[in-house]
């Protein structure tokens, strides 16, 4: 007895759709599991700008949660952080919504931003900028865990 086609199709669609059920692609992640210093040994280029000794902290304090990334570029330091304001911006498990602020040439700037952070089976980190301003479209990827 020949089966039609559209059992085959069905069969398959629920086969994948049982698999992908029994399975987390994007296993959650919580504040405790991205929280701590971390570090790139490596220099990236960005935007045409070479970064090195990039450092990113992801903080706690006193319940409030915030991150601060700093590099050098062309022997400039240049540093980048969020707030501990709840107004401004908020973590919700591995996902940074809100503003971030930085400071050029004695004046404070503002943007709109999204940094999705993810650990590999490694535990190496990956944080993705996404929104307005200088961060937008950077991506960090493979930074180490590091003890201060």
């Amino acid at each position: 007895m020949k089966l039609p086609k559209a059992s085959y199709l069905t069969g398959g669609l629920l086969l994948l759709l049982l698999l992908f059920s029994a399975c987390s692609l994007y296993p959650d992640l919580t504040f405790e599991d991205i929280k701590g210093e971390w570090e790139l040994d490596s220099e990236i280029v960005f935007n045409n700008y070479h970064l090195s000794s990039i450092h990113l902290s992801i903080l706690e304090m006193d319940g409030d949660r915030w991150w601060d990334l700093g590099w050098t570029s062309d022997g400039w330091i240049d540093w980048f952080s969020s707030s501990t304001d709840e107004d401004i911006g908020e973590f919700e498990g591995n996902v940074y919504k809100g503003k971030y602020v930085y400071w050029q040439e004695s004046v404070q700037f503002q943007h709109e931003i999204t940094v999705t952070f993810s650990l590999s089976n490694d535990g190496l980190l990956t944080a993705e900028f996404v929104g307005d301003g200088p961060l937008n479209g950077l991506v960090l990827q493979q930074l180490q865990k590091i003890q201060i």
